[in-house]
């Protein structure tokens, strides 16, 4: 049986890797926005538009 990996290394692989399309970055924007009104943080660091 092949080892699972974790959800913290699926959402990485998947953060650096998702392409939305044309709207990629309006759909990340709102993406952003939500996180932060709903759980009242800031992103981590690293996935600030302005760090890539």
């Amino acid at each position: 049986m092949k080892e699972k990996a974790t959800e913290l290394e699926f959402l990485k692989y998947f953060f650096s890797y998702a392409d939305f399309g044309p709207a990629d970055w309006d759909v990340r924007d709102i993406m952003y926005a939500d996180f932060k009104r709903r759980t009242g943080k800031e992103l981590p660091e690293g996935y600030e538009p302005e760090e890539w």
